[in-house]
């Protein structure tokens, strides 16, 4: 078997970028928005079931149920407003990041042999030895 080394260099490219960084945010976001709304439900049904106990005049019960209800939309919309912080620092991340690569538009240096792969950009270069590498995670569309 011969041995080769493959190299591939590869225009920066803000639409890529850019693509990844949001499909990452939002990997990382679903289940917890998801779990959020669970909150709201709570909310909604707490909020109901201590308005019935109220018509039926058993206030000690109400109050229970009423709180509950207070903490459980407290928590969707805190967590709601967490969530839009997170979306606004993380485009102006990205936003910072697509300027340096237009100044900086070095292509993207991937090289591929049979000890090891690296990675080169404007700034950073990784070496990885494929011995040293245990295992990786792969998702559905990105490694």
């Amino acid at each position: 078997m011969t041995e080769e080394n493959l190299s591939y260099n590869t225009p920066t490219s803000e639409e890529i970028f850019t693509q990844i960084q949001q499909y990452e945010f939002k990997r990382v976001w679903k289940d917890n928005l998801k779990d959020n709304s669970k909150n709201l439900f709570y909310g909604i049904l707490f909020t109901l079931v201590g308005t019935l106990i109220i018509l039926a005049e058993d206030y000690r019960f109400a109050g229970f149920f009423l709180g509950f209800s207070l903490a459980a939309f407290s928590y969707y919309f805190s967590y709601n407003s967490s969530y839009k912080k997170a979306k606004k620092r993380h485009d102006e991340i990205i936003e910072k990041e697509i300027s340096c690569l237009r100044i900086n538009s070095t292509d993207v240096i991937w090289e591929f042999t049979p000890t090891h792969f690296s990675f080169k950009n404007y700034k950073s270069e990784y070496k990885f030895i494929w011995q040293e590498i245990t295992y990786c995670i792969l998702d559905d569309k990105y490694l």
